[in-house]
């Protein structure tokens, strides 16, 4: 069985023991119960590598200790967190236990779970969902957090817009009731418990199963952000990977956001590297174009580098979102989720470096132009099908071929015409063996 440590603070203890027995029959759990984020980075620093996997208690834990240590990518870190149903279940209970009761003047201190509220409340109903007290990592400790929480709902209750707080910190639930605060608790259901802890199951799974290397991806906006864009980002990229089942470790850097998870992760839902779903789901919800690049390895520098190199790939120019891989095995793959998918590398060999003397072409324009001709699976191209897969102009392709055919790598087999106008487009047959 399956060792998993759970870094838990004290008052949300009783809510995970709920789930107790389920886990108890297919893993060994021990709880570490933590006062104070000090006694949190202790725990964690003592106890982390005597077990295969880890879960804490709720995403402040998570991100403190992320913050603050270097933790294992070969080793699952997951966390409780809140799903769409323990959302709507919490407004039906509202319903119930408050009849009659605006929505609009209901109070949230966050919604970092993508719910498709404007399908349920008209604009002017709709509850307000306020992200300004839940960016705990910020805060250098766990009374800290509490504090300007705490004085965060007093100012809110006391401008009476409100009837209803909303809050994820259960310690503050009594010290609102106490001042007659109308107050209800968000959190993770037992189902949404199970279904994280199912999770992490998965993750150890696969990484017995040989194919544990790290797979980091990073996210480079391709143009400055502001303050709201950055939590947005980070806010798109969560609910990505709750959308995705799986848990990216996500972490803010000065150039970009990390996304840490293993090969075997990353390979199961890129549909073995030929799609990036974290690119379409921004795509879709995040409105600031991106270069996105992915790096694998058994080293995990190596795998850091790999996807800097990636990022490098994707063009930090580009008028949209892009997606690299760099693999172990130095193979650049790319775009992902294009019909320009290439496989090539940028590996010089003895080869590669004759036919760049003699063509005057670039060792990584060598390698691209055969990987389109084994993507192609023939030999015969014409300017417009290489500029379509390089992702190059038609000009810019004909000069390509044009100095294979100079150098003899490439001849004019036959001339085709198109279109009813204009010069016949030329058809070359491709032959590096030829020189």
């Amino acid at each position: 069985m399956y060792s998993i440590g759970i870094f838990v603070a004290q008052k949300s203890l009783e809510r995970i023991m709920t789930i107790d027995e389920e886990m108890r029959q297919e893993c060994n759990i021990t709880y570490l119960q933590y006062t104070s984020t000090r006694h949190l980075l202790k725990l964690y620093k003592e106890n982390a590598e005597k077990f295969d996997g880890i879960l804490f208690s709720g995403p402040y834990p998570y991100d403190t200790v992320q913050k603050n240590m270097t933790l294992d990518p070969k080793k699952p870190h997951f966390y409780f967190d809140i799903f769409d149903r323990d959302y709507y279940k919490l407004l039906l209970s509202i319903a119930v236990k408050y009849p009659g009761i605006q929505f609009s003047r209901i109070y949230f201190d966050n919604n970092g779970v993508p719910c498709d509220l404007d399908s349920i409340f008209p604009p002017d109903q709709m509850p307000c969902f306020d992200s300004s007290v839940t960016d705990g990592i910020y805060h250098s400790s766990i009374n800290e957090l509490y504090d300007i929480s705490f004085q965060h709902y007093l100012s809110v209750w006391s401008e009476k817009k409100y009837d209803l707080i909303v809050t994820r910190f259960s310690n503050l639930i009594p010290m609102m009731r106490d001042l007659n605060i109308t107050c209800e608790h968000l959190a993770p259901s037992r189902r949404s418990m199970l279904d994280i802890f199912h999770q992490l199951q998965i993750q150890l799974s696969e990484n017995r199963a040989g194919d544990s290397s790290v797979c980091y991806g990073l996210v480079r906006p391709l143009t400055p952000l502001s303050h709201e864009e950055e939590n947005h980002l980070k806010t798109v990229l969560n609910e990505c990977s709750q959308n995705l089942g799986i848990n990216f470790m996500i972490r803010r850097t000065e150039d970009y956001f990390e996304l840490t998870t293993t090969n075997a992760v990353f390979r199961n839902i890129s549909n073995n590297f030929s799609s990036c779903p974290v690119k379409e789901y921004l795509m879709n919800h995040f409105q600031v174009p991106v270069a996105v690049g992915w790096g694998n390895s058994n080293d995990v520098a190596v795998a850091y580098r790999n996807a800097e190199r990636a990022l490098k790939e994707s063009g930090y120019q580009a008028p949209e979102h892009l997606s690299f891989l760099v693999t172990e095995n130095n193979i650049i793959v790319g775009p992902l989720s294009s019909a320009r998918r290439l496989a090539y590398t940028d590996m010089p060999t003895n080869r590669i470096d004759y036919l760049r003397k003699k063509t005057g072409l670039s060792s990584l324009t060598l390698h691209r132009v055969i990987s389109v001709i084994q993507q192609k699976n023939t030999n015969s191209i014409s300017a417009e099908e290489l500029a379509f897969f390089l992702n190059v102009t038609v000009r810019s392709a004909s000069r390509i071929l044009s100095k294979l055919e100079a150098s003899g790598a490439a001849i004019v087999a036959q001339q085709r015409q198109l279109n009813l106008r204009g010069r016949p487009t030329k058809i070359y047959t491709i032959n590096f063996g030829l020189i």
